[in-house]
């Protein structure tokens, strides 16, 4: 039953509701500028096992090919509505993260990694770049960008950060935010103009997110997602069996809980 599962004394479906207002302005901007993207991780196992949320799922994900997510944020500069803003570390120097969120204004959904940042809170969904990348390459894109985003992370948060990763990181620290959001911005664009069909998640690397073809971001049917059809990639049991394995069958009960460890919400 939806209200087993609970954020901030939320029932988890009024969360996701929200949520799912706010996907669907990103899609109804796509489908106006004829912007490719498809639902990603979680949220295309959602649709695939559930038809929408999975029960206990707290975000939203969507994914697009660099191309498509540079035009995308350029629409939302006019077609975006009134309602929901723009996030990244461009709009915002300490925004943390390396791919955008689209939040809903006067809302709160506050993760405890963005604590005591300079940033703008509200319910959200996360918009990842797909970069081009090379099947010998993409690992060290990977680490080259953990480094850079250790840096940031250090700067915001220093007190936070892990002995190691602070020893390694603090020479770096005295460069601008702006300086470190840029370079991590060249790390993941710097194949962007290369003849490669391969791509690969560098704004959010991992051991279970490889290097794949463009066609599995770009190849797209529609897929019920909370009575809604969304786009998805066609050949969804690729990637969905890379990030985790036998995607149909359900975790441990130890494991079916939020997490982003919201910390305060208001809808």
């Amino acid at each position: 039953m939806s209200n087993v599962f609970s954020v901030c004394g939320y029932d988890i479906r009024e969360i996701q509701f929200t949520i799912l207002e706010i996907a669907k302005e990103i899609k109804r901007i796509c489908d106006k500028n004829g912007i490719t993207y498809v639902l990603d991780g979680g949220t295309l196992l959602g649709a695939l096992r559930h038809k929408g949320f999975i029960p206990w799922d707290d975000d939203l994900d969507i994914a697009m090919t660099r191309e498509n997510y540079e035009k995308f944020l350029i629409c939302c500069k006019s077609d975006l509505s009134s309602d929901y803003f723009v996030q990244n570390n461009r709009t915002e120097t300490e925004y943390p993260f390396d791919f955008t969120k689209i939040k809903k204004k006067n809302t709160l959904y506050t993760e405890k990694c963005m604590t005591g940042l300079n940033v703008m809170d509200g319910v959200y969904v996360d918009i990842f770049p797909i970069d081009k990348t090379f099947e010998n390459k993409w690992k060290k894109q990977g680490k080259l960008l953990s480094f850079w985003r250790n840096v940031r992370w250090t700067k915001l948060r220093y007190k936070l950060q892990p002995f190691k990763k602070k020893i390694i990181t603090l020479p770096f620290t005295f460069l601008s935010l702006g300086f470190i959001n840029k370079k991590a911005d060249r790390i993941m664009t710097i194949y962007s103009n290369k003849e490669t069909n391969k791509v690969a998640k560098i704004c959010h690397p991992g051991p279970k997110k490889p290097c794949e073809p463009i066609e599995l971001y770009l190849d797209t049917i529609d897929l019920e997602f909370e009575g809604l059809m969304f786009k998805c990639p066609r050949h969804y049991e690729t990637l969905l069996r890379n990030r985790y394995g036998n995607y149909l069958e359900l975790p441990p009960e130890a494991d079916r809980h939020s997490t982003h460890g919201i910390l305060n919400v208001k809808l």
